[in-house]
């Protein structure tokens, strides 16, 4: 096997994806893949966790593809396991089945009630399983399986029924009525590796969904861009998605993202709180009532829907204002009659004086840097410009929510037109009106992002670290941007781990090398992969490499 492929720890888990829109599957049982996926890739192990005792195992799935258990000569523990990992079954969900790929030797010594146990167990705690398999502890010797074949057919174990079982182990064990006879007879007495399991859970519960809440739920019609919250629990797989539906549509999707992506590699996959939230810009409905619900939808396809909320849309540009005053008075009669009263309807009014209903314009997207002045216009419902109008603004990082003062305020000239003022960095600006009836506007400035990586050493020996350091830059601030760190094996790039940026865009990230035999080349880039809110492209660095010597 490559060593560069025993590098390619949590592919599945760092790569994070968009679940498709549309109505959700019917639930059902959800798998968990460990090790390695059906292709030979290395995945995380995070669903099988340590027990018994943590001395006496070696996880080495992420650079070989397999959890490896030794008995060592001298140990000596009846009646429970010596060494083992039990499956994290999650609250909500309980055991279905688990197909396995194990290789498993035992030597049980001289005395014929020694027992040492190697393989896959069953029934709760490590200590004495009720199933065990492939190396079930009879006093004769056993080798099952082929070490050197991971994906062998004579590896395979199962697909075993375990729908009454409470646990599920990997682990070496010797059961005896003395500590005499858990003497090995052979060095090791027992090992065993786990190349690949597939363990499949039952979640019947559905998600919960809290009480909606947000701006689209105000009284009265609604128009522009408002907002939609709640919050969503789940025991078992976790809140996969959720979806905003206007009437039965789904229009919109947020999905949880990390581990909650296909193949599951922990137990609870996605988030077990998960907060809802949306902004619908109302113009991209009819006018008129309409129904808005949302969905939510766990890791193995259970949904749960609110009832239809009523909303009415209203984006009708208010009319010009209308100023009625009645004619010249006729020529009085002999014996006139008192004269009606004078009818005015005001104009609506600014505190400046100026009428009528302001509209701010300006671009939503600009690129950095700007080549020429960016500029907006103040009109008015009538589209005419409007002068005099006193405009701020404020600045704020793409994915935060806290808007801060940004550079000089300014008034609107005669043609209604103003200068935004550009920011060096990517950022959100928010044109507001002083004083005046008129919705902000936000204009979006954007520099392609640039990601950069270094290598602690160019030379190392195998046991030695290589540590990199990256930078993405024109992050603007914004924090928690995905790199992936990608690896060259088999002539391809595969991702092999994960990590996130600070405020200032750095990362580092290191890996001991600890199974180069003979002269290595290795080579690692970065790859930066903002999230769907974020406005930035995927941008990788140029590569760097590392010569190992062998060891």
């Amino acid at each position: 096997m490559s060593r560069l492929r025993r590098l390619l720890v949590a592919a599945a888990a760092a790569a994070a994806a968009a679940l498709g829109l549309g109505s959700p599957a019917p639930a059902a049982p959800y798998a968990v893949e460990s090790c390695r996926d059906a292709g030979g890739h290395p995945l995380s192990t995070d669903a099988w966790v340590p027990a018994g005792d943590p001395d006496r195992r070696a996880d080495t799935c992420a650079q070989d593809g397999a959890l490896e258990l030794v008995a060592r000569p001298g140990d000596i523990h009846p009646d429970r396991a010596i060494a083992g990992y039990r499956f994290a079954v999650p609250r909500g969900s309980t055991l279905v089945a688990a197909e396995a790929w194990i290789a498993a030797t035992v030597h049980n010594g001289f005395l014929s009630v020694a027992r040492f146990r190697a393989g896959l167990g069953a029934g709760g705690p490590l200590a004495v399983p009720t199933v065990l398999a492939p190396c079930d502890g009879t006093p004769r010797d056993c080798e099952s399986g082929d070490f050197g074949d991971p994906l062998a057919d004579a590896n395979r174990l199962g697909p075993i029924g375990l729908e009454r079982e409470e646990g599920l182990a990997f682990l070496v064990a010797c059961t005896g009525p003395l500590d005499l006879v858990c003497l090995p007879g052979a060095n090791p007495p027992a090992k065993a590796a786990l190349f690949r399991s597939v363990v499949t859970l039952d979640d019947p519960g559905a998600p919960r969904l809290g009480p909606l809440g947000g701006t689209l739920l105000d009284s009265g019609p609604v128009a522009g861009v408002r907002t939609l919250a709640a919050t969503a629990t789940d025991d078992g797989s976790g809140v996969a998605r959720a979806e905003l539906l206007v009437d039965g549509a789904v229009v919109q999707t947020r999905a949880a993202g990390g581990t909650c992506v296909e193949p599951y590699v922990v137990a609870d996959p996605c988030a077990n709180v998960f907060p809802v939230g949306f902004a619908l810009d109302t113009a991209t409905l009819a006018n008129g009532p309409h129904a808005v619900a949302v969905r939510v939808v766990d890791g193995a396809g259970n949904a749960t829907e609110s009832d239809p909320v009523g909303v009415t849309v209203d984006n009708r540009p208010a009319g010009p204002a209308v100023i009625v005053v009645p004619g010249p008075a006729p020529p009085a009669p002999p014996a006139p009659p008192a004269p009606p009263p004078v009818v005015v309807v005001e104009a609506e009014s600014r505190s400046d004086g100026s009428a009528g209903r302001l509209r701010l314009e300006a671009p939503e997207d600009v690129a950095l840097p700007a080549r020429t002045p960016v500029r907006g216009r103040a009109v008015g419902v009538d589209r005419a410009p409007r002068a005099g109008v006193e405009v701020r603004f404020q600045r704020r990082p793409f994915g935060t929510r806290r808007w801060h003062a940004w550079g000089p305020a300014t008034t609107s000239g005669p043609d209604g037109r103003f200068r935004v003022p550009a920011p060096g960095d990517s950022a959100e600006v928010r044109v507001l009106a002083e004083g005046a009836l008129a919705e902000p506007v936000v204009v979006r400035f954007v520099r392609p992002l640039e990601v950069s990586v270094r290598g602690s050493a160019a030379r190392l020996r195998n046991g030695q670290r290589l540590v990199l350091s990256g930078r993405v830059r024109h992050t603007g601030g914004t924090r928690g941007i995905t790199v992936l760190v990608q690896s060259w094996v088999r002539g391809a790039w595969r991702t092999v781990d994960s990590v996130e940026t600070g405020a200032a865009g750095r990362v580092r990230w290191g890996y001991r090398f600890t199974n180069t035999s003979v002269t290595t080349r290795y080579r690692f880039r970065l790859v930066a992969r903002p999230g769907p809110a974020l406005p930035w492209e995927r941008t990788t660095s140029a590569p760097v490499s590392v010569v190992v010597r062998g060891g």
